[in-house]
């Protein structure tokens, strides 16, 4: 179980195998309650998680189908784009709303728009040296 969290909103998506897991957060005078809002399907093998705060996106990295699921908090509506081969890590730059995938089977990261879903490619790493952390 991998989780992130998502203040904006008071919630928490987990990541449980092959499903996202929405929980929403009561207020202190409702005595803290939590309820399961949805539950959203990811790619295949998904591996790790990342939110955007400022777009209210969730990312969910696709290992078993290099790809990665983004997911609107707003509406629980999802895309997929492409990564490269063997997506392991991911982070979130809300500031410039980009978000890096390192690809280990590829040596490559792929930047995510997060406006767009647009793509690049950036090389890193060669031969036995592989991106496995951004």
């Amino acid at each position: 179980m991998i989780a992130c969290i998502r203040p904006s909103v008071s919630a928490l998506a987990i990541l449980l195998r092959a499903s996202i897991i929405i929980v929403l957060f009561g207020t202190p005078l409702a005595g803290w309650a939590q309820t399961v809002t949805t539950t959203i399907a990811a790619g295949r093998e998904p591996i790790a998680i990342a939110a955007n705060p400022v777009s209210n996106k969730i990312y969910v990295i696709n290992f078993g189908s290099n790809s990665v699921t983004v997911i609107d908090g707003a509406t629980n509506t999802t895309a997929t784009v492409s990564a490269g081969t063997a997506p392991l890590a991911i982070a979130v730059n809300p500031v410039s709303n980009k978000t890096y995938v390192a690809n280990s089977g590829s040596s490559n990261v792929t930047v995510i728009d997060g406006a767009t879903n647009l793509t690049a490619t950036v090389a890193a790493g060669a031969g036995s040296t592989v991106p496995a952390a951004v």
